[in-house]
């Protein structure tokens, strides 16, 4: 196969064999290799070629999306799977986790941090929250047990800003405890801080 070279956009470089297109390559990549049109190679040596650069431009990707913003490997992947294969994927993955740019222990408890600050979730919703990112279970378990919540103050803080009108009405009362349910919160810990609140539990004996 003799190869030639044409120039294209920006850095990149078209790659022929017997003028038929093969692929482009990063011009310093292609330099590199000392391959000058007119050389003959093989259709194995231009296929490990090609896929090297497959495979390097999967990393950028990889590279580039961490550099953006954090992300779990299952994210991570389902991300570079519109334009790259498993093998490249993989490498890809790997080499990130390599240099500490795909960490998933920091991610999720950063993640858990940021559900507790901004949205004042419970446990159990921000370790849903976590396995809905792809964190697998371990990860999210420790992370949401670094948190060390305040349960009882997160829920005073809430009722306080949030249903203080609401606990008033009797109608109104049951969508509080759904609400704090959905959060995360347990029923025996809203219970307690609507207790605390200075509403008696009898009046929430048929919902408890």
């Amino acid at each position: 196969m003799k190869i030639t070279t044409r120039q294209s956009k920006g850095n990149q470089i078209n790659i022929y064999a017997d003028e038929e297109f093969l692929f482009s390559a990063p011009q310093e990549y292609w330099y590199s290799l000392h391959i000058y049109d007119g050389d003959e190679m093989s259709a194995e040596e231009m296929e490990k070629i090609g896929k090297e650069i497959k495979a390097a431009r999967c990393t950028q990707a990889a590279f580039s999306y961490l550099a953006r913003r954090p992300y779990s490997e299952k994210e991570l992947r389902l991300k570079l799977m519109k334009k790259f294969h498993a093998e490249e994927i993989d490498r890809a993955v790997e080499e990130s986790k390599n240099l500490g740019l795909l960490d998933e222990s920091a991610y999720a408890e950063a993640l858990a941090e940021e559900l507790l600050r901004l949205r004042h979730y419970g446990p159990k919703r921000i370790f849903s929250e976590l396995l809905k990112h792809g964190i697998p279970s371990h990860p999210a378990e420790k992370a949401v047990d670094t948190l060390e919540i305040d349960v009882e103050k997160e829920l005073a803080s809430l009722l306080e800003l949030k249903y203080s009108a609401a606990l008033s009405d009797p109608k109104d009362r049951k969508k509080v405890i759904d609400s704090l349910s959905r959060m995360g919160y347990s029923y025996s810990d809203i219970r307690h801080a609507i207790e605390n609140f200075g509403v008696s539990a009898d009046d929430f004996s048929e919902i408890f």
